[in-house]
């Protein structure tokens, strides 16, 4: 379960890219990445982290083919590439990953590690 701070991190981390104008849909309802991606049941917030872990030029691409899928769908009348290209450009850039090492003693280190038993 996610926590409410880690859940109201996520909310804001992508506002920019999920929150963004896709268009008018054909009935002349505002559409944004966020509505686009729910009416495909599309869990808005996980999509948004794996696009943004992808390489831009792949990114773009599987926007743009999510987006040309949606029926009812301004993309629909326009290049989705352009419009996928944009929306892509709004997502935050990958957190670098950090790795951490101890600098305990090895006889600390030793502790933690567990012995296997002997059989009897």
């Amino acid at each position: 379960m996610i926590s409410a701070v880690a859940s109201a991190r996520r909310d804001r981390e992508f506002d920019k890219f999920l929150y963004a104008s896709v268009g008018d849909d054909n009935n002349g309802m505002p559409l944004t990445v966020l509505s686009a991606l729910a009416r495909m049941d599309v869990d808005p917030w996980e999509e948004a982290s794996k696009l943004m872990l992808l390489p831009q030029e792949t990114a773009v691409a599987q926007l743009a083919v999510l987006l040309g899928s949606l029926g009812n769908s301004p993309v629909d009348r326009l290049d989705s590439v352009p419009s996928a290209a944009r929306l892509i450009a709004l997502l935050p850039p990958p957190v670098p990953l950090r790795l951490s090492f101890s600098r305990s003693s090895p006889k600390r280190l030793r502790e933690h590690i567990p012995r296997p038993s002997l059989p009897s």
